[in-house]
């Protein structure tokens, strides 16, 4: 499972959302105060000044899908680290894990991952394929194929669902658990192929993560958020589960 955020490329330099506009690149040093009431100008669809949580997701939602449509480009850009236009498994590697230390199962899983992106089989993901990585859902067929490929490497008791110990969540982590039982639709106690499914978009974690920061936001507790509202944001509250990358995807793809 993954949240939506900018690939390594994007990412690497920047302090917060601020540190991604184009006006930082101008000369003009905005805050995090300014970039956050710029954003929810945005997100506030209606104009009134008093955004909804539904707005909210509703303008995540619309960015995600114009973002996979029209910045492939800049997505294999940010992967691509010899310039052929096309990304191989070392690359794709890298620009996901870094340095990370994966264990044989786990590195397995992420190959054949790559593999059922990799939708004409030579071995590296081209510029139509890449943006599948951050949003399988596009390809119904790859998301199908990634689905089988985590309960066919995790599911030890082959039943054909995943609890959350064979997802290696551990039963203290409370906020893992709490995102897994939201993909518990039928409340079983596991996920079955079409909560894996939903599980591997990243899509309910992402939209919770930004539900609690808008709830962070609301100090009123109007159900709304206003734009001093949003500004007054804390760095740590935006940098909260992941969604410091979230709306800083949104800064560059918007040019804030």
């Amino acid at each position: 499972m993954h949240t939506r955020g900018p690939v390594r490329g994007e990412r690497e330099g920047a302090k917060g959302v601020e540190a991604a506009t184009p006006a930082t690149a101008a000369g003009v040093k905005p805050n995090l105060s300014w970039a956050l009431r710029r954003i929810h100008k945005l997100f506030d669809l209606d104009g009134n000044g008093d955004a909804t949580v539904e707005e909210l997701l509703n303008f995540s939602r619309v960015t995600d899908l114009d973002i996979s449509r029209r910045k492939s480009d800049r997505i294999i850009h940010g992967i691509d680290n010899n310039g052929d236009q096309k990304v191989s498994w070392d690359e794709y590697w890298d620009s996901r894990f870094g340095g990370a230390i994966l264990s044989p199962d786990e590195l397995e899983l992420e190959k054949a991952k790559f593999d059922a992106i990799d939708q004409d089989g030579d071995g590296y993901l081209s510029i139509n394929e890449v943006p599948l990585t951050l949003f399988p859902e596009q390809n119904p067929e790859v998301l199908k194929k990634i689905g089988e490929i985590v309960i066919a490497h995790k599911d030890k008791d082959r039943d054909g669902k995943l609890t959350a110990s064979e997802m290696g969540i551990p039963e203290e982590d409370g906020h893992k658990i709490s995102h897994f039982s939201n993909h518990d639709i039928n409340g079983d106690d596991a996920l079955d192929i079409r909560e894996v499914l939903v599980w591997e978009t990243g899509m309910l974690q992402s939209e919770a993560n930004l539900q609690y920061l808008f709830l962070l936001a609301d100090t009123n507790r109007d159900g709304n958020v206003n734009a001093d509202e949003f500004g007054g944001l804390s760095h740590a509250e935006v940098e909260e589960y992941g969604n410091l990358d979230q709306l800083r995807t949104w800064a560059l793809h918007y040019d804030l």
